[in-house]
């Protein structure tokens, strides 16, 4: 009988010489391809980096911002060679998130250790928490970084809440009188004629459940593209003849309370504004009069439905806006409202966070007899049965609508354990200021998360 030997693999095969070609071979190439990669005109290699660093898909999906997953390929970027190093550490430093109370203090420390990181930062955002107000001393630190850094472009962060009281002309004093409470007002972490660039501006008004004025300063920026205002309940309403204008406004974005009724007349006085976006934010006891002003091209109505958005409410918003050309919607919205969704946009795109829709959800819109330039599904859970009801949900739409997007999730953060919405709330800080911090850490970002 013959003896059978097992067939060598093919490293064993070649000569201890050809192996070594095939390694400089593959050296070669590599080298080839890192030289490629450097003779890169550095816009292409900011582009790429930005696609590494901070995804456009994870910025949609959440209500907060996300970074890549894979934190070990950003933070490896500056290292690769020289060349990248000072393209790469810019594009780590743009933008920045805290998240943390000990992130809070290491950006400090490093801000006054290496001066010249401050001019690198363009973005700063204190992320606000749910049930859980930001603590004075993660404040207190914030407002240093934000004075350290020289020119920002975007600002999320907390107004902290004054009670000026007017006594004589020209002069304001403190005062714990319950009534000078309806004077309140916001006040800015910024200093006087300081980052006067922004173009983003992010204010919340999580330190005080009271009534509260915009701050003066806001109005300055005149180059502010988009404003957020979160968790803010105003006074009064804004008179257009007297409150200064935004001239460059594009968008306004209104978080959990929504001053929209009383910013309708501002805003509808600005001749760039064409986005409304509304998340987990409360609906209006009437419908604004910018809704029906042919304004707005795009909106977001993003996990909304349980903030007294009702069904008569939501008919009379979407019959009123016939301007809209973009929607963004949650499946909430989505869930329960499929009748009343617009069919005549240019795109559509619903955003799966928590429920999934069964058929005749989608086919009660479909049957409809859409218009639709582009329908996209976005899918957040990371579940196998998700990816396939999705796909499914493509193929009916892909009859009705010419042309179809789904977009599968690649993040992980459905992967956590939810909690209830009773016991997000139940976060509540201790008597210590490491209690409060360390609850403030732990605390959601937004109730869909």
């Amino acid at each position: 009988m013959a003896h059978c030997e097992p067939k060598a693999s093919a490293s064993q095969q070649s000569p201890p010489r050809q192996q070594g070609n095939r390694a400089m071979d593959v050296a070669k190439d590599s080298q080839k391809s890192l030289v490629i990669a450097q003779r890169l005109p550095v816009e292409i290699l900011i582009a790429v980096f930005e696609m590494i660093i901070l995804p456009p898909r994870l910025t949609r999906v959440h209500l907060s911002r996300h970074r890549n997953a894979d934190a070990e390929t950003w933070i490896s970027l500056p290292y690769i060679c020289s060349q990248w190093y000072p393209i790469a550490l810019s594009v780590l430093y743009a933008s920045i998130e805290i998240r943390t109370y000990k992130q809070t203090l290491s950006l400090l420390r490093a801000l006054q250790t290496y001066p010249h990181l401050r001019k690198l930062i363009k973005g700063l955002h204190l992320p606000m928490r749910v049930g859980v107000p930001c603590p004075l001393e993660v404040y207190r630190l914030f407002c240093q970084i934000i004075h350290l850094v020289d020119d920002l472009r975007e600002l999320s962060a907390t107004g902290v809440c004054g009670q000026p009281v007017f006594q004589y002309p020209g002069t304001f004093i403190q005062t714990d009188d319950k009534a000078a409470w309806t004077k309140s007002s916001l006040s800015l972490p910024i200093a006087p004629d300081r980052h006067q660039d922004l173009v983003y501006l992010e204010l919340r008004g999580e330190l005080t459940t009271l009534s509260v004025s915009l701050p003066p300063q806001l109005f300055s920026f005149q180059g502010l593209k988009q404003l957020t205002l979160a968790n803010i309940a105003l006074t009064e309403r804004l008179n257009p003849g007297v409150t200064p204008k935004l001239p460059l406004l594009e968008a306004i974005t209104f978080t959990n309370r929504n001053p929209i009724l009383l910013l309708d007349d501002w805003l509808c006085a600005h001749p760039k504004l064409h986005t409304l976006r509304m998340y987990e934010a409360r609906g209006p006891t009437i419908i604004p009069r910018l809704i029906s002003s042919g304004k707005i091209k795009r909106m977001e109505m993003m996990h909304c439905v349980t903030y007294q958005w009702n069904r008569e409410l939501i008919s009379s918003w979407f019959n009123a806006c016939t301007s809209l050309r973009e929607l963004r919607v949650s499946d909430d919205i989505f869930l329960q409202n499929s009748d009343l969704v617009p069919i005549n946009l240019e795109e559509l795109r619903v955003e799966i966070a928590r429920h999934w829709l069964d058929m005749t959800r989608w086919e009660r819109y479909f049957e409809r007899g859409p218009n639709l330039g582009r329908f996209i599904l976005s899918a957040h859970p990371r579940r196998n049965r998700y990816k396939e009801l999705g796909e499914s949900v493509i193929s009916y739409a892909k009859e009705h609508t010419p042309v179809v997007v789904f977009e599968p999730p690649n993040c992980n953060c459905s992967d956590n354990v939810r909690k209830s919405r009773s016991a997000r709330f139940r976060t509540i800080p201790g008597n210590t200021i490491q209690d409060a911090i360390g609850s403030w850490n732990r605390a959601p970002e937004c109730e869909s998360e």
